[in-house]
Formats: structure tokens, sequence, C-alpha cells
């Protein structure tokens, strides 16, 4: 949008969102443009206040005419909640959308050089869209960041409500209380924070199923559905030294019974993004692995 009627952005009411709303300023004052934020802004003073103006700023109001144009500007709200490394923003989107949510995800991956099974976390270190974000140095010490089971399981930041909300754990095996059934030739042990449930769980080299306990096949790794075990079973082993010897360094990813919430508030300014139309927000990590995200566009209808 240019100016309104040939009238151009009044001094004071630049002033207001200036100082009241994250540093969104107009493009330009005097000869320049409104920017299509600032007019989202506005649109949204304008709802907030059903319709009336802002209260005076400076003695002076928002003028009537201003109002009344930024009313009839109609917006899509959209939220890009793909689980991608780079997303694709909207064509017409407006310049800042919201970040709502930034989660981590753990992938089983084929190692070339070592031809065995590795598990690789996603921790996004920062966010890449016109501009480049940062994630703070403490949110990425925060323990679970980057890891995941499923893409509706995983650790995650709430930007809106500056949390770090925590629903996967890992542990060795070299840290639990191993134990072994030589009738059924399976390991298991006892984790005490972990859900109930068979097919919550991940460990590098085996296969996940919804199976028993008593019914593994070699290779294979479940919870149970009525406590909180877990069972595995590698017929090459058959003692717990075995065992100990060939994955004391394993890691196993479980789902917590219990999401545990941090405050991060401390590390997170606001979640405005700046993007170009039909640009990228790209969510670097080390593999460049996909991540669950939550992406938020105004789009003029």
């Amino acid at each position: 949008m240019n100016n309104i009627g040939k009238r151009l952005m009044p001094i004071y009411l630049i002033k207001f969102l200036e100082e009241n709303y994250f540093d969104i300023i107009p493009e330009n004052f005097g000869r320049r443009m409104v920017s299509r934020q600032f007019i989202a802004e506005i649109k949204a003073l304008y709802d907030e206040f059903d319709g009336k103006p802002i209260d005076n700023y400076g003695r002076r109001m928002v003028p009537e005419y201003l109002i009344k144009a930024f009313s009839d500007i109609e917006y899509i709200e959209y939220t890009d909640d793909d689980v991608k490394y780079e997303k694709t923003v909207p064509t017409g989107a407006l310049k800042y959308a919201t970040l709502d949510m930034l989660g981590g995800m753990t992938y089983k991956v084929l190692n070339d050089e070592t031809n065995e099974y590795e598990l690789r976390d996603s921790a996004v270190t920062s966010v890449v869209a016109k501009k480049t974000y940062e994630i703070d140095e403490h949110i990425l010490a925060v323990t679970g960041y980057g890891q995941g089971l499923t893409e509706t399981l995983y650790n995650y930041i709430d930007f809106e409500n500056k949390k770090f909300i925590q629903k996967v754990a890992r542990v060795q095996f070299k840290d639990v209380e191993l134990l072994y059934s030589s009738s059924l030739t399976t390991f298991y042990f006892y984790q005490n924070d972990k859900k109930i449930g068979r097919t919550n769980v991940m460990i590098a080299g085996f296969t996940t199923v919804d199976k028993n306990y008593d019914a593994l096949d070699d290779l294979e790794v479940a919870g149970t559905s009525g406590s909180n075990s877990i069972n595995l079973r590698d017929i090459s082993c058959t003692s717990i030294d075995e065992f100990r010897a060939k994955y004391d360094d394993y890691y196993v990813y479980y789902q917590l019974d219990t999401p545990v919430e941090t405050d991060i508030s401390d590390y997170i300014k606001d979640n405005f993004i700046e993007v170009e139309p039909t640009g990228s927000v790209t969510f670097t990590n080390e593999y460049e692995q996909a991540v669950p995200s939550e992406v938020t566009y105004l789009i003029k209808d």
C-alpha cells in the first residue's frame, strides 16, 4: 500500500508504533511508503478496540481516514506446521511472520563409514529467513533440546509462552539396572519416568515393534502396555556382561510419563521473524534434518 488519499503517515503515529510494537517501524516517512506490516499492526489495534480510534498519543488522535482504510483490509492467518528442514514463505505474506513453535527430531541413520545405525538429534542452532535468528546458547543447553521420537512426539520451544517442553528423554545402558531372561533370551530394564506403552521407545540398531515382551525377534525393542519396562533382544548376547560390552554406550530414547517444562523467558525477546514472500525459512541443524515447527503468516485476502 502506498499513501492513503495522498496523505502521509503522521509522525506521532509512527512514534507510537516505534515505542510500543516490537520496533516494527514503517519503512518510510515523508516521501516514503507505509509498510504492509505496519498496516497489519494498526488493523490489529482497530480490532482490539472494537473499531474505535487508539487512545490519543501526544494529544492527537489516529486520523479517522487511516482507521477506516486499515479496517477495510482483510487478512488470512495461515500456519505452516509441516515437518521440514526448509519451508517456502507463501505468496502474499506480510513482511513479518511469527515463529510459534520449534521442535526437535531424532533420526535413525546408517553411518556409511561404520555400517552401523546411529541416532542423530536435530538441534536447530539458527532460523534463517530474510535475516538469521540465532537460538540462544542457554536454550541449546537445555536437557533434551533437539530430540524427538516421532512427528507428533518431540521436545519443543513454545515461543508464545516462552517455555521449553520436554516430552522425550534418553538414558544410556551403562546407567540402568539391566536384567536378563535366559528362558526368553531377552534383556530388559525398568525406567521409572517412562510413559507406559510399547512403541514409544527407540534404540540405534533395533527395530521398535508393537509386540509383547515374550514375542520379540532378534534386534527388536518394545515397551510394555502394563509397566514402564523396556525390553529388547539380541541373540548374539547370552549374558549381561556380553550385552554391556556391546551396548553400554548406546542411548535409549523414550517418552516421559510427565512432560517437563522449563522457563526460558530470559532467552526469548519475541517471536517475530522477517521473511520475504516466496522466500524460505530454514531451520539450520548439523545434519540438515527435517524438524517440527509452526510458522504463522498474515496473507492479504
